[in-house]
């Protein structure tokens, strides 16, 4: 389904457990581990070493909310994210954060 919403013939997958907003783009042309010890590269040295990639679907902020971070810095931060990723050619989508069953059972 991503596939055809995007008019894509592939879709791959890079994230990093547990990482916020901030450490997601400090590490963007960086190979580190994520809190899972997986070790995989940051957004933009993913894009250049394993693209091009015609759209990147961001989504940030998740661990973001658990830290004293302001909404300034964490907005900030994700812009940049999709900043850098058009500067290497690909449109971005924002994924919202998802929904939790346990936000469902909260009064």
């Amino acid at each position: 389904a991503l596939r055809a919403l995007l008019g894509v013939e592939a879709v791959d997958a890079v994230g990093h457990s547990g990482w916020t907003s901030s450490e997601m783009r400090a590490a963007m042309d960086e190979e580190a581990a994520d809190v899972c010890g997986l070790k995989k590269p940051g957004m933009r040295l993913a894009m250049r070493t394993q693209g091009p990639f015609d759209a990147v679907v961001i989504l940030a902020g998740t661990n973001d909310l658990a830290s004293e971070g302001s909404p300034e810095r964490i907005s900030g931060s994700i812009q940049l994210l999709h900043a850098a990723a058009r500067a290497e050619g690909a449109r971005t989508v924002a994924m919202a954060i998802p929904e939790s069953l346990a936000a469902r059972h909260v009064p």
